[in-house]
């Protein structure tokens, strides 16, 4: 029997209470396996997905291997089909105290230390195995290894929750887990304990099979006398037995030392490795996070980004492993390979959707002999269309690694399959792993990128201690120094770890004199390299990045490609993207020391003339080799139009670096220019104080400006105005004055004197002023001033006029700050006035430039706006997006306020989405945050977010306490807002009349009817009320109103809620009408989870109940169920879910819920 036509089901080997285990052949690899089917049963299918997940963390000689998980897709055996699977390395042994019984002592002492190691490199993985016993320890006997099995109980320490019930075998448990109390590693080592005496003595300590008997011995103390064995392992037995876990061996290193003192010539255990994505952890989520959208949208490309080395394949390994998980088929390919390729398809399950055209296809390219790009082609629309066909019956990861786009074969299958229409589609996630990045993102800009950093001390740190035999202090160390000789690249850190660990002597030998024998070794080969490839490492020792193969071609009058490969291959160089650097920064260091200044100069100097172009747009990399020859000529010619490359690139702290590097170096009539560019590039990056502080003492009307902004951006707005007045008197020209009163305008507008502002700027504000100024920026200024201000004052065609007028003169200067002004002026008027798609077109058009300036503050402020406006679109998938691009960017530059303002934002979004418990973290970290700031605005703007959660949650209590916390600490806000909330809070304290008392009284309030926000919330309260209680006063006006609301408003879920709760108001007294007005609130609905949606359709599923449509009331009512489900799902808080339940407003529709019976 063949399964999946891969595994071909040779004999049963067992079956236990999850699954059942077969002896197979893979037919794909022609081996032996292991296969493990689970019941049809979720928790069973949990099971051998976490065993699954567990296992192939581990490549270690004494643990099981995992090969593959999926789902039976195609068996002859209709009872396996939909079940989950998982391969796993085959033993021919079951019976490990059975194979022992007759084993010399010695060789179940070898037994032991192999078991030992093995479940200390689980506990090194920060994992306990919780269900060690004999039926979990296989033997190999082809290799004479056992091999731990079974990782399916195995837990993560941080992931242990006290309140489960134990899990394990009760002969084997340790008392802790016994009590519910805390356990962790040493758990297992209790375990062993029992399983090592079985070994020992041929059966367990305890002679009974009586539970209860079993749980009295676990939990006593006691003292068990061993006959025929050392007193060593008497006593070490009973350490690992006692029941106190603080007084057993704290680790299994304990355990391996004592039986090594027994055994001195056992084997060491070196090649094993923990495949944990160590440092990938938030690149592995987001990868997650594609998979499962793949499943519901449609697909994205994502692009695995960074260094050679770091670990682009064994991410995609993970992300493969994850995928198989999440249900997906997956299919890699990493060389152009059409006969590999095919063979891998025909046994898998995608060979059940080759048509006979196919077939026919399939046939042809195996019999290909040359591989050419008709075949290429042929093969790439044959994948195509077989990948389409069968996702449309499961999802599929296609993961793409290690081809070279630069060859023109892989070239032409990579943009096949990047530019296929048929493969972006739901259930089509496609991920690629490659060395030429710009090739990918020129033929789909809209590809998803996940970016690979070098780990950090920490998690090499980890990393070690992991995968090698150190403990955790040397690992500590060795991480320090490796991070100095790898830079973090994940390949680079084994070649030296694997070295280290066979040198290290802890008891003799320094760890840095270790690391500088290794370095030595290489610096020695550096001896054996010819001498262009010696001149190679020289050349860039000099630079500060990486070097364009292209550049450094120009130093040599002969082609050095084959002199570049090797030096890479000898780990001295890494070559990424067309560019080449050095492999390590102490042989960068090492290389450079090296060089006499005579070297040095020559080398810079042809540095400054390679790089020297028509265009300019090296510039900066020719400044910088001038200034570090001490050329002050050079520095002179080059440095504006560098510092100038520099920050338009963005790259605003080289920048920084540069300007102070060169300052010394310029002309006195240069240095006040450059004071004032390192003052603007302080104030790019925020740092006020500094831009303050570097302009102190100039006399220029640019540093003037500067310098008030800095203090308005510091809050100082009195001094921000100060400086201009002073700056106003000082300069006489026309340009000069309208420049500066431009600015004084804008400070003044933004504390709220509008009228001053526009006074000010209306002086100027004539045909002849105008035209003397039409040459310059200042009349893009003037008019987006006038523009804000009369936007302010809520003229809004007058206000829209200018900022037109604003874009289109700076549209004609091309000065690219201006002009990302002029588009963020534009789309926040667009906003204002809820033409969101117009404000995101034109905010995209902004970010546009900002990916040529690199202005990363202005573009994390532009990616929250587009969230914001995507919110109010509610398209909330583009919104979060948008948000968490904006939450990376501020997190990255340590904005404390703009991390806070997002994850407001982002709880703001969750709340809408009912994923109340996500909402509340967001929210009270943003909170904390707004402490931390004392920024009394966004802590007000916090209160009111967890005051909406608590009312949608029915959380009366919390309702109560932020509001009166609102109102004790923030007097400021509205008590019209104050007001609408306290009817709420009311309404679900069952106080209706007092609340229908103080809804009715600002619905007639003149001073809320311009609010709309406001007004809207009042009649959703009203209409609730009334469904709430039976009946409000004056339900016909508050209807009526509801009405015409209801066929204006744009926003869909709003409209089909105004619609529900009306037709809830004619249940009891117009049955056709609260039908016409049901249907309509259906017809509204998008396809979105909204929280309403399970109400709607239970009072239509009720209604069909009525009227005896059993068909439609079955499928309206399974439609309530699956939408009230999702809802408690994305709830998740259990007290959330209970205060939602019992709030008052759902009393009625629950009732209704259980009444339904089918």
């Amino acid at each position: 029997m063949l399964l999946n036509k891969r595994y071909e089901i040779l004999s049963k080997i067992g079956q236990g209470a999850v699954a059942e285990v077969f002896k197979a052949r893979d037919a794909l690899l022609n081996t032996i396996v292991a296969l493990k089917i689970a019941k049809p049963n979720p928790v069973y299918e949990e099971k051998i997905a976490t065993e699954f997940r567990i296992t192939t963390q581990f490549e270690h000689p004494n643990i099981i291997s995992a090969y593959d998980f999926g789902t039976v897709r195609i068996c002859e055996d209709q009872k396996l089909l939909s079940r989950k699977f998982i391969v796993l390395e085959y033993c021919d042994t079951q019976d490990i105290i059975k194979y022992l019984s007759n084993a010399e002592f010695k060789d179940k002492i070898k037994i032991m230390y192999q078991i030992c190691h093995a479940v200390h490199t689980i506990h090194k993985a920060k994992l306990v195995h919780r269900d060690l016993k004999p039926e979990n320890i296989l033997f190999d006997s082809t290799t004479s290894r056992i091999k731990i099995t079974d990782l399916g109980l195995a837990i993560g320490q941080e992931q242990i929750n006290f309140d489960e019930l134990p899990a394990g075998t009760l002969y084997y448990l340790a008392p802790e887990i016994l009590q519910g109390s805390k356990f962790d590693h040493r758990a297992d080592i209790y375990s062993l304990g029992i399983l090592f005496y079985y070994i020992l003595n041929g059966k367990l300590p305890f002679d009974t099979d009586e539970p209860v008997e079993i749980l009295k011995w676990h939990l006593s103390p006691r003292h068990i006398d061993f006959s025929n064995i050392p007193e060593e392992v008497q006593k070490l037995l009973n350490s690992m037995l006692e029941p106190d876990p603080s007084h057993r061996p704290q680790n299994l290193v304990e355990v391996m030392n004592l039986l090594k003192t027994l055994m001195p010539d056992l084997p060491e255990i070196k090649n094993f490795k923990v495949r944990k994505p160590f440092g990938k952890d938030e690149a592995l989520k987001k990868a997650i996070e594609i998979l499962k959208t793949a499943t519901i949208t449609t697909g994205k490309i994502t692009l695995i980004t960074g260094a050679d080395g770091i670990g682009k394949t064994s991410l995609l390994r993970y992300i493969s492993a994850e995928a198989k998980l999440l249900g997906f088929e997956t299919i890699l390919i990493n060389e152009i390979n059409i006969q590999k390729t095919l063979n891998l398809i025909l046994k898998s399950p995608l060979a059940s959707f080759l048509t006979p055209e196919l077939k026919m296809k399939a046939e042809k390219l195996k019999e290909e002999k040359i591989l050419n790009y008709h075949t290429v082609i042929e093969f790439s629309e044959f994948l195509e269309k077989l990948l389409s066909d069968a996702s449309n019956n499961f999802p599929l990861a296609i993961f793409i690694d290690a081809l070279n786009p630069s060859e023109p074969l892989s070239e032409i299958f990579i943009k096949s399959i990047l530019l296929s229409d048929k493969l972006k589609r739901k259930n089509i996630a496609i991920f690629i792993a490659c060395e030429t990045t710009e090739f990918i993102t020129f033929i789909a800009p809209e590809v998803e990128k996940i970016y690979l950093r070098p780990l950090n001390t920490e998690e090499l740190k980890n990393y070690l201690y992991a995968n090698f035999d150190f403990d955790p202090a040397t690992a500590q160390e060795l991480a320090e120094m490796l991070s100095e000789y790898t830079g973090g690249i994940s390949a680079v850190l084994e070649i030296f770890s694997n070295y280290l660990q066979d040198k290290i002597d802890k008891s003799t030998i320094e760890i840095s004199k270790i690391a500088n024998l290794e370095f030595d070794a290489i610096l020695n080969r550096i001896k054996q390299l010819n001498s262009t490839q010696r001149e190679i490492l020289d050349i860039l020792s000099l630079a500060s990045e990486p070097v364009e193969i292209e550049i450094l071609s120009k130093f040599f009058n002969h082609d050095i490609s084959s002199h570049l490969y090797q030096l890479q291959s000898f780990g001295f160089i890494k070559i990424e993207n067309e560019k080449v650097s050095i492999a390590y920064k102490a042989l960068k260091k090492y290389i450079e020391s090296d060089l006499d200044e005579e070297a040095r100069k020559r080398f810079h100097l042809n540095y400054t003339l390679a790089y020297h172009d028509e265009d300019m747009k090296n510039a900066d990399k020719v400044l910088y080799h001038f200034a570090k020859m001490g050329d002050s000529e050079g520095v002179s010619k080059f440095a504006e139009v560098g510092i100038e490359n520099l920050i338009s690139k963005g790259e605003f702290k080289k920048a920084i670096n540069l300007c102070q590097e060169i300052f010394e170096l310029l002309p006195e009539y240069l240095k006040t220019l450059f004071k004032i560019k390192l003052g603007f590039i302080h104030l790019q990056l925020g740092n006020y104080k500094d831009a303050i502080s570097t302009l102190e003492n100039l006399d220029e009307l640019d540093a003037f400006e500067l310098k008030s902004e800095a203090y308005f951006h510091l809050g100082d707005t009195n001094k921000a105005i100060e400086i201009l007045k002073h700056t106003f008197k000082m300069y006489d020209t026309l340009y000069e004055k309208i420049r500066i009163a431009t600015k004084i305008s804008q400070i003044l507008a933004s504390i709220g004197d509008i009228d001053t502002a526009l006074i000010l700027l209306e002086l100027f504000e004539n045909k002849r002023i105008l035209s003397f100024i039409e040459k310059t920026d200042v009349l893009g200024d003037l008019y987006a001033g006038l523009g804000i201000i009369f936007q302010m004052k809520g003229y809004k065609e007058k206000a829209k006029i200018y900022f037109e007028l604003s874009l289109e003169h700076r549209l004609k200067k091309q000065n690219q700050f201006k002009l990302i002004a002029g588009y963020n002026n534009i789309a926040n008027f667009y906003s204002i006035n809820g033409k969101y798609d117009e404000a995101i077109t034109y905010w995209k058009k902004a970010l546009e430039i900002l990916k040529s300036t690199g202005n990363i503050v202005q573009s994390a402020h532009i990616y929250n706006n587009i969230g914001v406006n995507q919110f109010k679109r509610n398209n909330y998938e583009k919104a979060l997006e948008n948000y968490q691009k904006a939450l990376a960017i501020y997190r990255a530059i340590n904005d404390v306020h703009g991390v806070a303002n997002v994850l407001g934002n982002i709880g703001e979004l969750m709340i809408e989405e009912f994923k109340l418990g996500e909402a509340y973290k967001h929210i009270k970290e943003a909170k904390e945050l707004h402490i931390k700031t004392n920024n009394l605005d966004g802590l007000l703007e916090t209160d009111l977010l967890l005051l909406s959660l608590y009312l949608v949650a029915g959380d009366i209590k919390n309702a109560e306490l932020t509001l009166n916390e609102i109102n004790q600490k923030h007097p400021e806000t509205p008590p019209e807002l104050i007001e609408c909330y306290r009817a709420c809070i009311e309404m679900k304290k069952k106080n209706f009349a007092e609340s229908e008392s103080i809804l009715m009284k600002l619905l007639n309030n003149e001073n809320i009817k311009g609010n709309d926000d406001i007004y809207l919330k009042i009649l959703i309260s009203l209409l609730k009320l009334n469904y709430v209680t039976g009946g409000i006063e004056k339900l016909e006006m508050v209807r009526s109103i509801a009405e015409n609301y209801a066929e204006q408003v744009e926003n869909f879920n709003l409209k089909a809620l105004l619609f529900f709760l009306i037709s809830l108001s004619y249940e009891d007294k117009d049955k056709s009408l609260a039908v016409k007005y049901l249907n309509k609130s259906i017809e509204s609905l998008g396809y979105e989870f909204f929280e309403p949606k399970w109400k709607i359709y239970l009072m239509l599923a009720q209604n069909y109940k009525r009227r005896g449509i059993e068909s439609k009331f079955l499928q309206s009512f399974e439609t309530a169920l699956i939408n009230f489900q999702e809802l408690l799902q994305r709830i998740e808080t259990p007290e959330f879910v209970k205060s939602y339940l019992a709030d008052v407003e759902n009393e009625k529709f629950l009732k209704i819920l259980q009444n339904l019976k089918i």
